[in-house]
C-alpha cells in the first residue's frame, strides 16, 4: 500500500486561525548515556551573564550527545501506568515540526517516521534518512562548531546539570489526542520554561530578513507545540564570541515576523497531514511517513520488526478497556503539574468530538450526577415493565428518537425487540443496551 499527499508551496493567502493548547503531563531526565531518570528539575537561566563570552571554550573536549529514542517516552508512559487509550498518537515535538514545516522548508530536508498502532494507540518515531547521514558526514569544521556554539550558549547562560531534562505534553491535532515528548534548556525566575537559541549578530537588512525567516520561524513551531512561550537568544559574532542576548515571547514573535509567514498556515497543513495518514494506519502492519524533497509525503506499508518494548506491549494491554485495570494516577509526583481535573476535562472534551459522549461524558460528572443516572435507569425499569418504551416516556409502538410511526403500534423505528432485551441505536449509530441509551437521553436533555 502506498498513497501520497500534495505539499502545498502556495502561501500566499491569509490562513484561518488554528485552535490549539498544549498541557504538560510531566518530566523526567536522561543521563548522558540516555537511561531514563525521573528526576524533574529544569536548569534556571542565570540572573547575570558576564559579555563578552567566548563560545569556542571546551570545544575539543566536546563530544556531541547520543539522541534518545522512543523508549524514553515509553518508560514514562509505563512508571506513571498511564492509560494509552486515552490518547490516539505517541510521538516527539520535533516530529510535529518537521511535519508542519516541510511546506515551508526551502532546504526540502527529508524525513522518514515509523507509525506503528498497538490497540486504539499510534506510535510514531523517527528513522534517520540517508540525506541526513550525509549531510553529518560532509560537515567542515565551521558548520561543526556553529553546532557546538548552541550547547555551550546553554553552558554559559544557565547552571547545566548533567542529565538532558524532558518534558511530556498533551495536545489535540487535527482531533487527535497526542501525547508528545519533548527536550527543555531551561527556565526563568518564575519558573516559565524557556528555550535557548544562538545566531549571528545582525548587521544589515539582509541578514534580518533571514533571521526571522529562519531562526524566528523555526524556534516558533519548536515552542508553540508543546506550549513553552519564552525565548532567549544569544547573539555571536564569527569568531564564536557571545554579544549579547535578548529576550523574546511567542507573541512578540509572531507580531514581528506576521509579513513573512503565518504559522496557522502551517499548523494547518499538519492537521491535514495527520487527518489523511492516521486513518490508514492498521493494528499489527509498520509504516513509513517519508518526505523526499519533492512535491509530496508518501505513507508507504513497510516489513520492518516490531519496535515496540515488551514493558509497554503489556502496560497497554493492562490497561485496554475491558481490563478493568485502574486509570492512571495524573496527580503524581513524576506527572507534573497538570491536575486530575484537567485531564478528564480535556478527555471529555475528544470524547464528544469523537461522537463517543455516551460512554465517556460522565467522567467529569461521576460524583454528582450518579445518583440520577441509577434513578433514570430504575424509572425505565419500571415504566417498561408496565409497557413503555424507555425512561423518556414514549409507548412501545414509538419509536425512542423520530416520534410515533406512521403506522401505529407494533411497528419501530430505532428500537428492536430482542425477546425479554430490548436494543436501541445510540447517539454514534450502534445499536447497543437498554441502559446505555437511557443515559444517551438523559445526556441530550442536560
Amino acid at each position: 500500500m502506498k498513497t501520497s499527499f500534495k505539499v502545498p508551496r502556495n502561501h500566499s493567502s491569509a490562513s484561518k486561525p488554528v485552535k490549539f493548547n498544549s498541557i504538560e503531563l510531566g518530566r523526567f531526565s536522561l543521563t548522558p548515556t540516555r537511561e531514563y531518570c525521573p528526576d524533574v528539575s529544569v536548569p534556571k537561566i542565570k540572573k547575570v551573564v558576564k559579555l563578552p563570552a567566548d563560545l569556542n571554550e571546551g570545544y575539543k573536549e566536546y563530544e556531541d550527545k547520543l539522541l534518545g529514542g522512543v523508549d524514553c517516552i515509553f518508560e514514562w508512559i509505563s512508571r506513571n501506568k498511564f492509560d494509552t487509550e486515552s490518547v490516539d498518537l505517541i510521538t516527539f515535538r520535533g516530529i510535529l515540526k518537521k511535519i508542519a514545516t516541510s511546506a515551508y522548508d526551502h532546504y526540502r530536508s527529508h524525513f522518514c517516521f515509523r507509525l506503528v498502532k498497538i490497540s486504539n494507540t499510534i506510535v510514531m518515531d523517527e528513522i534517520e534518512t540517508d540525506q541526513k547521514r550525509e549531510r553529518e558526514a560532509n560537515m567542515n569544521s565551521i558548520q561543526l562548531r556553529n553546532v557546538y556554539h548552541g550547547r555551550r550558549l546553554e553552558e554559559v547562560t544557565m547552571d547545566v546539570g548533567v542529565n538532558e531534562t524532558d518534558i511530556v505534553t498533551t495536545c489535540k491535532v487535527a482531533g487527535y489526542r497526542c501525547v508528545v515528548a519533548a527536550e527543555v534548556d531551561g527556565c526563568n525566575d518564575e519558573g516559565e520554561l524557556v528555550e535557548v537559541k544562538a545566531n549571528f549578530v545582525i548587521e544589515h537588512p539582509k541578514q534580518m530578513n533571514t533571521f526571522r525567516n529562519g531562526k524566528l520561524f523555526n524556534t516558533l513551531m519548536q515552542c508553540y507545540l508543546v506550549g513553552i512561550q519564552n525565548v532567549l537568544i544569544g547573539f555571536r559574532d564569527k569568531g564564536g564570541i557571545l554579544r549579547s542576548l535578548q529576550n523574546y515571547t511567542l507573541p512578540q514573535i509572531e507580531e514581528e515576523c506576521r509579513q513573512y509567514w503565518d504559522k496557522d498556515f502551517y499548523m494547518s497543513f499538519l492537521n491535514s497531514v495527520l487527518s489523511w495518514a492516521l486513518p490508514q494506519i492498521a493494528e499489527g502492519k509498520v509504516y513509513h511517513l517519508e518526505y523526499l524533497g519533492g512535491d509530496e509525503i508518501t505513507l508507504i506499508e513497510v516489513p520492518d520488526p516490531n519496535h515496540i518494548p515488551q514493558y509497554f506491549k503489556d502496560h497497554a494491554k493492562q490497561y485496554s478497556p475491558g481490563s478493568g485495570a485502574p486509570g492512571p494516577d495524573i496527580g503524581s509526583s513524576e506527572m507534573g503539574r497538570t491536575s486530575n481535573t484537567q485531564w478528564h476535562s480535556t478527555n471529555d472534551h475528544d470524547a464528544n468530538a469523537k461522537g463517543a459522549k455516551g460512554e465517556q461524558f460522565h467522567a467529569r460528572r461521576e460524583g454528582q450526577e450518579n445518583n440520577q443516572r441509577t434513578s433514570s435507569y430504575e424509572m425505565g425499569r419500571e415504566r417498561r415493565a408496565q409497557g413503555w418504551g424507555n425512561s423518556r416516556g414514549n409507548y412501545r409502538g414509538q419509536s425512542t428518537f423520530r416520534g410515533r410511526t406512521e403506522s401505529g403500534r407494533g411497528q419501530l423505528n430505532d428500537t428492536q425487540d430482542r425477546g425479554s432485551s430490548r436494543r436501541h441505536r445510540s447517539r454514534s449509530g450502534e445499536w447497543v443496551p437498554e441502559s446505555r441509551a437511557d443515559r444517551d437521553s438523559d445526556w441530550r436533555r442536560r
